[in-house]
């Protein structure tokens, strides 16, 4: 009896309690579930995803893992991003029940965006209340695809990822997404990084030993069960739904009233209830023909086939992707070629096409070859199928003449044939007639012989006649008589044969003409047929030309197609490599970064008219963005373990390294390693230099100290056990930190001078005060102690409550600086009071040191990172690269580069001197806007401090404009750029020249002048008012006329191209369009607060304006909206186009610039700023951008790529020459 509930078809087999099957992927999943590894798997439907996760999870609750099903779909698809994350953690709280009221907690949190809601959720409650390991199954990915907000999501799973590196919390955490997508589709934004995290796992179809349980089914005996699933196999190749849903309509049909027909088994045990007795049976590409063969065909083709193919789901998925839902017409013509087998199609990952036909599950990838996945597809979507969804083209076409081949050929053979015929019977008709001349000839001279037969015989009868009349004349004439009747005789019988022969020929005449009208009819018959046949070769012809226009109208269309695709793979390629250079950075990793971005800037620089102009803008930013925010400038790899310690030789020229590897390493500032001393035989912890240079010691757990001159030359040992080491000032005198609690003097003698005891634990770190009359010690007892050079204990400081690490004093001996576990810095003075607490680490302090002229301090930290603090406590900056704690940190003498130790095995260089952005900063007030002169040699700058300002490209301050009694608020140049226009908050607008006389004071405005702007001729002047109009001006002050209609103050003003249309953009919310007669033309209306700026794009056909609601709008001319351009998180003041109008800058209050193309895309976010940016100008060539603030300065952003390459080679080029891993990358800068 078998199991009515063994099959499963649709929906999970734990639901439907039909049998399970295991494959690979069972164990695969399940180990990588139970590392903590993130996995995904992203197939067809009905592969059996969701009963490989309904298993995995129960496996791993049985295991007290705790395991979390999100089923995407139930979360909605017509809601907003709000109300789809909130979804997502009620769904986490339903199977984790959280003691944290989820939805108190979100409300609580609104003022973050909701995917940062998200991640801190995970880390602040189900990290910190679930104990245990957590795996997270997300079901039904691809129901995302159709929202517009996930891409957040996906980049909010690959920060959970990421933060395992910083926060050992989240290795309790892994996420498994299932569904029918491919990692491409989750982050479709082509800005951000790829979703490209975590462990691919495969589902493939059944083999027959996966299948066998299925047998059992099928009610036959054991062998027969099998023999059918075979059959059952052949069909459907193992594909998990075709297979369950073949069996269980074998199973039913073989139930269906049919009985056991011949060849039965009885109805004894084990009897079959199908309608035929197994045969035999070889599994080939042709099924045998026997009746169980036959039977299963048939079940196949009442399940699957013809009409019922419409009604399968799975069938009507397959069909979906491959027409309604196919990205690209190429995924039917991929498949054809798939399908006819002719050639091998390779399987590429990359290509969209053979990533969509492998989703929909039409294929599968064999041995990197494509093939139909089994028969039953193969037969649904035949050729028929395919030519009827497939676009008539020149190849189709062949293919349906192809079949009529053999007749044309035949027809053409035929016609050759009947030509030669034809050719053959005008031979012939030729021959006849010549024979016709002939015979004509012979009867004219046959006519002649007998007329003269004739008189000849009347000549004789006359004569015969007069012989009998003159009989004595007859004898002497008979002879002659004679003569001439036996000629006459002769003659008559030519004749007659002459005659004869002329009756035969005219009969063979008679034949030849009957023959030639013959072939001159069969001659007509043959021209018309070959008539016929050119009017057919010419129609073939035409439609031949036809076909080859078409094939040549679609090969420039495929042309234009493949160079469009090329096209879109450069700029692809070039986008991801300014992804990867920005993800390098923000990573940390500065001189990948800044390498990857010169690579790129190389490519740049060769011509390529395939370089979009918003990819350049954009790989061009990011440059600009490494080169300014690079701060490490070399990397010292050498070592084979961590690096403990690192000092600087008193000339700044060397760097000495000591490793865990036992060694101690020298280098010179280029990064090039000099010399390895060897002789510890254990970690080396402390490295100094004598203060003239010429002796290191260095520290080691093997007990001992050892001296060593700059040759590697071991001079002296001294033994102890020792964690820290250091010079007195005079050179004379060695202090070493020990285990033992003390710390120890000694001679360079190695003579003992004196033991320092007080402490109650270990000894960490040792200093000498600048004067050399001090020494500081640093405990595992949580204190410092401060002792003379007589070993007396002179104070004790106390307030650290944890391990102290590290100690320093200040250059002038005044200051103390201790680091603690405590995650804190302090600083005391030489009474033991405590002056400052430095907090920011988030982790143990192990290393302090001042910065030569005492007012920078700099921190080294277990959670990888170098502080740098002023002596008020404030964070100044934070190094960030080492991918491990941070030991050991110094300054160079000169006080421009910082050396970090770290666990990661290398030793950082930081150069304090940064590049730094051209900034213009004698203003002190804010800078309210920015301009360029036409040349782009000068800046305008207008400030709240009642001037303008003009500068070089250098920076130098060229003059200062005078005259107005209050904030300027705008400035403008003219078109020849020699007179300059400012509007003020004293109600005027003043005319300058670039002397700084002033021209003209245009008074007219009720209230404050908020813009001003030039026409394109420079012969007007429009201004825009708090009093709410727009007023118009000639150079000579004469007031031209008001544009009046907004009912609020008028913030911004512009001219169009053409001079012809005047823009507004108002308090009203709306942006106006008048002509030059004060006529308003538009009214723009969509922003939904202030509109403070408006811009004509350089083609006039594009209008920008920027408003408090954070966001900038593009309108055509006509007002309609086409791009909302959203991403600053404060109003948005000022907006200006690139002089190639493919770019668009924004300035915004939330102290950002945002570059953007026109679809609204942000390209690249400014930084720099460090209060509101009221105003932003590109030069007139493109390569720079200026920013106007409310930090009282104005900032020059570097676009030039040729001076971005020079700046960035200089920064990398000693790591390029000799860091190991530089040394390959070398060219990027030749």
């Amino acid at each position: 009896m078998s199991n009515p509930t063994i099959y499963t078809v649709g929906g999970t087999v734990q639901a439907g309690g039909g049998i399970y099957i295991p494959r690979q992927a069972d164990e695969e999943l399940l180990n990588l579930c139970r590392d903590g590894t993130f996995a995904y798997v992203l197939t067809p439907r009905q592969m059996g995803k969701s009963s490989l996760m309904v298993r995995t999870a129960q496996t791993l609750a049985e295991e007290g893992i705790r395991a979390v099903i999100v089923d995407l779909q139930e979360l909605g698809a017509q809601v907003t991003a709000e109300q789809w994350y909130f979804g997502f953690l009620v769904k986490l709280d339903e199977q984790l029940e959280f003691e944290t009221d989820v939805v108190s907690w979100w409300r609580e949190h609104e003022y973050l965006g909701v995917s940062q809601r998200l991640t801190l959720f995970f880390q602040e409650v189900l990290l910190a209340e679930v104990e245990a390991r957590v795996v997270i199954f997300v079901d039904e990915i691809d129901s995302t695809l159709s929202l517009d907000f996930t891409d957040d999501f996906y980049t909010a799973i690959r920060y959970l990822y990421v933060a395992r590196a910083t926060n050992p919390e989240f290795q309790r955490l892994s996420l498994v997404l299932m569904g029918v997508a491919t990692p491409g589709d989750l982050i479709r934004d082509a800005k951000r990084t790829p979703f490209n995290i975590g462990q691919r796992v495969d589902l493939t179809d059944f083999t027959f030993e996966e299948a066998l349980p299925l047998a059992e089914g099928l009610e036959q005996v054991t062998d027969d069960a099998q023999q059918l699933l075979k059959w059952v196999l052949n069909w459907t190749g193992g594909h998990p739904y075709l297979t369950q849903r073949l069996c269980a309509a074998l199973v039913r049909e073989g139930k269906g009233g049919m009985g056991n027909g011949e060849g039965g088994r009885g109805n004894g045990e084990g009897a079959s209830s199908f309608p035929f007795t197994l045969l035999p049976f070889t599994l080939s590409p042709r099924r045998s023909l026997s009746p169980g063969a036959a039977f299963v065909d048939r079940v196949v083709s009442n399940t699957f086939l013809g009409a019922m193919s419409e009604q399968d789901n799975n069938l009507q998925f397959v069909r979906d992707m491959l027409t309604k839902r196919s990205p690209d017409p190429e995924v039917l013509t991929t498949y054809r070629e798939i399908r006819l087998g002719k050639r091998p199609v390779v399987d590429e990952e990359q290509s969209i096409v053979k990533s969509h036909l492998k989703l929909s599950g039409v294929v599968r990838r064999e041995q990197n070859v494509l093939q139909v996945r089994n028969q039953i597809y193969r037969q649904v979507f035949d050729r028929k199928w395919l030519n009827e969804h497939l676009p008539f083209n020149l190849r189709d076409r062949w293919e349906q003449l192809k079949p009529a081949l053999p007749y044309v050929v035949g027809l053409l053979i035929f016609s050759g044939l009947m030509t030669g015929v034809a050719v053959y019977v005008n031979e012939q008709r030729l021959i006849a007639q010549d024979a016709q001349q002939e015979a004509d000839k012979q009867r004219q001279e046959a006519e002649i012989q007998r007329n003269e037969a004739k008189l000849q015989a009347d000549k004789a009868r006359q004569q015969q006649r007069s012989a009998e009349q003159q009989r004595r004349e007859a004898d002497r004439q008979k002879k002659l008589a004679q003569d001439q009747r036996e000629r006459a005789e002769k003659g008559e019988a030519e004749a007659k044969t002459a005659q004869q022969l002329a009756e035969e020929r005219g009969a063979d005449l008679k034949v030849a003409l009957e023959n030639a009208n013959a072939a001159k009819n069969a001659e007509a018959e043959q021209r018309q047929v070959a008539d016929e046949r050119k009017r057919q070769a010419e129609e073939n012809l035409q439609e031949a030309n036809k076909q080859r226009n078409i094939a040549q109208e679609q090969t420039q269309q495929a042309n234009t197609a493949k160079a469009d695709a090329d096209k879109r793979r450069f700029n692809a390629e070039i986008i991801a490599e300014s992804l990867k250079s920005q993800n390098l950075l923000a990573s940390n990793l500065e001189l990948d970064a800044l390498i990857a971005g010169l690579k790129l800037g190389k490519r740049l620089k060769k011509p390529d008219k395939n370089v979009e102009a918003d990819t350049r803008f954009l790989a061009v930013a990011t440059l600009q963005q490494v080169v300014y925010g690079v701060r490490e400038r070399n990397r010292l790899e050498g070592h084979s373990s961590e690096v403990r310690g690192v000092a600087f030789s008193p000339d700044g020229k060397t760097i000495a390294s000591a490793s865990s590897d036992n060694t101690v390493k020298l280098w010179n500032l280029q990064g090039q390693e000099l010399l390895t001393f060897k002789g510890h035989s254990n970690e080396v912890r402390d490295v100094a230099f004598s203060p003239d240079g010429k002796t290191i010691a260095s520290a080691s757990d093997d007990m001992t100290v050892k001296l060593w001159n700059l040759q590697g030359q071991e001079l002296l040992t001294l033994k102890d056990q020792v964690n820290s080491v250091a010079f007195s000032p005079d050179g004379k005198t060695i202090a070493s930190a020990s285990d033992d609690m003390t710390v120890k003097l000694w001679n360079l003698q190695g003579q003992e001078l004196q033991t320092l005891k007080g402490h109650s634990s270990v000894v960490n770190s040792v200093a000498f005060s600048p004067d050399g009359k001090t020494i500081a010690s640093a405990s595992y007892d949580s204190t410092v102690k401060l002792w003379n050079l007589q070993g007396q204990e002179l104070l004790t400081l106390k307030g650290h409550s944890s391990v102290v690490y590290s100690v320093a004093f200040s250059p002038d001996g005044k200051t103390i600086a201790t680091a603690s576990s405590d995650n804190a810095v302090k600083l005391w003075n030489l009474q033991g009071q405590e002056l400052l607490t430095f907090k920011g680490h988030s982790s143990a302090v192990n290393s302090v040191a001042f910065s030569p002229d005492g007012k920078t301090i700099a921190s080294a930290s277990t959670e990888s990172t170098i502080k740098l603090w002023n002596f008020q406590g404030q964070e100044l900056q934070t190094l960030k690269g080492h991918s491990s704690a941070v030991n050991s940190v110094a300054f160079s003498p000169d006080g421009k580069t910082i050396a970090s130790a770290s666990y990661d095995k290398t030793v950082k260089l930081w150069n304090l001197q940064e590049q730094e952005l051209l900034t213009l900063k004698s203003h002190s007030n804010y800078v309210n806007s920015v301009a360029f002169s036409p040349d782009g040699k000068t800046i305008a700058s207008a400030s709240s401090h009642k001037m303008v300002k003009l500068w070089n490209l250098s920076g130098q301050e060229l003059q200062t404009l005078k005259g107005h009694s209050s904030s300027v608020n705008s400035v403008a140049f003219s078109p020849d750029g020699k007179t300059i226009a400012s509007a003020s908050t004293d109600n005027t607008v003043k005319l300058w020249n670039l002397s700084g006389q002033e021209l003209q004071t245009l008074k007219g405005h009720s209230s404050y002048v908020n813009s001003v702007a030039f026409s394109p001729d420079g012969k007007t002047i429009a201004s825009a008012s708090t009093d709410s109009t727009v007023k118009s001006w000639n150079l000579q002050g004469q007031e031209l006329l008001t544009f009046k209609g907004h009912s609020s103050s008028v913030r911004g003003v512009a001219f169009s191209p053409n001079g012809k249309t005047i823009a507004s953009a108002s308090s009203d919310n709306t942006v106006k369009l008048w002509n030059l007669q004060g006529q308003e033309l538009h009214t723009f209306k969509g922003h939904s607060s202030v509109v403070n700026s408006v811009a004509f794009s350089p083609d006039g056909k594009t209008i920008a304006s920027a408003s408090w609601d954070n966001t900038v709008k593009l309108w055509n001319l006509s007002g309609q909206e086409l791009q909302t351009l959203k991403g600053h998180s404060s109003v948005v003041n000022s907006m200006a186009f690139s002089p190639d109008g493919k770019t668009i800058a924004s300035a915004s209050g939330d102290n950002t610039v945002k570059l953007w193309n026109l679809q609204g895309q942000v390209l690249q976010t400014l930084k720099g700023h460090s209060s509101a940016v009221n105003s932003v100008a590109f030069s007139p060539d493109g390569k720079t951008i200026a920013s106007a603030s409310w930090d009282n300065t104005v900032k020059l952003w570097n676009l030039d790529l040729d001076d971005l390459m020079v700046k960035g080679c200089a920064w990398v080029r000693d790591y390029l020459q000799n860091n190991p891993n530089g040394k390959g990358e070398r060219g990027v800068c030749e």
